[in-house]
């Protein structure tokens, strides 16, 4: 179903049917003439192909409802008392619900099949600000698609529509079809001025665009930034979404290779959306690790880039096979070989064995490593304690601290 929700607000009682009569000019080139945008939006709306089931409107207990229908009401007595409790601020559920009913029976032409009027408090302080998000929220279901109209109401309201329209967007999977501001202050001036209608869907993307970013620095997974460049770049979506799979796996080669690609498409993407290119620096960060030339310089920069997104399991895992690549590579052998990289695995595990006191740095460190990955991916306490293995799985604290420590150590070798 297709739900369009609308805002009305106190108007003004020097106006006729409480709001200015203004001439709206959409992107399409329609110009509409009438005092309450939401009418305007439904005709663009439904002229355009794309028309509206359900039409929720949001308002006060002293909003003009009465210029939800204009001239067109069916029961004059009805709107002559909602008029009367607008006037003491006295409208209620009840009387609502009688409205609705009328403006349902108005609206049919429109191709509306249901009205809902819905009280919502001013939004005074965080509890009725809630309450107005649950109040949008119960009008809709998921699957349902949204155009949500913040031009009316008291001026906070549209941070609310939008904030809304994030909530339903992300936990309530609603597809978000516009938000829509018809911008009266910026009518232009002299007869035949028009008040232009703005489309804020940047800004409900924006948002996303956020949520992705903390999503990804919890998890480090490329494909939370997937849903946000599908429409510009589908191709480039599925590479992140490859790049996320191959990280998963440890399969650092193949992760960079795709990594690279979809970095390569950045510029074009953001050439045409605005808001990548606002973006476009924090995902680049993100990726840095990928133009390292060397492949145990870059399984060490993945396993850095872990360790800051709290993946602590593939952070040590990958500073122990970047030890072991760097061995291979000064042996010229393949890095991605695997009985290459087994016989460097025995080789460091026997070089590690026996006394920490004869051990050479890069063999403690290997030890180190490999005991607290071996720890975390079984779960299990690790058998030794003379390189504060065991005091490392103590906190959460402890455990990034003590691959913060190593990690550095390697890079600073590695790249010495």
């Amino acid at each position: 179903m297709r739900t369009l929700i609308t805002f009305l607000g106190k108007g003004s009682r020097d106006e006729k049917n409480g709001y200015r009569t203004a001439d709206y000019r959409f992107d399409s080139g329609a110009v509409r003439t009438t005092p309450y945008f939401g009418l305007a939006l439904l005709d663009e709306l439904r002229e355009s192909g794309g028309g509206i089931d359900r039409l929720v409107v949001l308002g006060t207990s002293s909003s003009i409802w009465g210029a939800l229908l204009e001239s067109e009401m069916r029961d004059p007595d009805l709107w002559c008392e909602l008029a009367e409790k607008e006037e003491q601020g006295a409208v209620d559920e009840a009387i609502l619900a009688r409205a609705a009913e009328d403006a349902r029976k108005a609206m049919k032409f429109r191709g509306v099949s249901e009205v809902l009027l819905r009280l919502i408090p001013f939004g005074r302080d965080e509890a009725e600000q809630m309450e107005i998000l649950e109040t949008v929220a119960s009008t809709v279901s998921p699957g349902d698609s949204l155009v949500l109209d913040v031009s009316h109401g008291f001026r906070h309201l549209p941070m609310l529509g939008l904030l809304s329209a994030l909530f339903l967007r992300l936990q309530r999977d609603v597809r978000i079809d516009g938000i829509y501001y018809a911008a009266l202050e910026m009518t232009t001036p002299g007869p035949g001025g028009h008040t232009p209608v703005l489309r804020l869907d940047g800004l409900l993307r924006l948002g996303e665009w956020l949520v992705a970013l903390g999503g990804y620095r919890h998890s480090g997974d490329y494909s939370v930034f997937a849903p946000m460049v599908e429409h510009a770049d589908p191709e480039t979506a599925d590479l992140l979404r490859q790049t996320a799979f191959r990280e998963k796996i440890l399969d650092t080669g193949r992760a960079r290779k795709k990594l690279k690609t979809a970095r390569s498409r950045f510029a074009d993407i953001a050439e045409k959306d605005p808001v990548f290119r606002l973006m476009a620096g924090e995902l680049e960060n993100t990726c840095a690790w990928a133009e390292e030339k060397k492949h145990h310089l870059r399984q060490l920069a993945a396993a850095r880039a872990a360790l800051d997104t709290g993946n602590y399991l593939r952070a040590a895992a990958l500073g122990v096979e970047s030890i072991i690549s760097e061995r291979l590579a000064s042996t010229g052998r393949d890095p991605l070989g695997f009985s290459g990289r087994d016989d460097i695995r025995t080789q460091l595990n026997d070089e590690s064995k026996g006394d920490i006191g004869g051990l050479t740095p890069p063999q403690r460190l290997y030890r180190s490593l490999r005991d607290v990955r071996n720890a975390l991916a079984h779960g299990s306490r690790p058998r030794r304690n003379d390189c504060g293995q065991q005091k490392a799985l103590g906190s959460e604290e402890n455990l990034r601290r003590y691959l913060r420590e190593r990690l550095d150590e390697a890079w600073e070798r590695m790249t010495s």
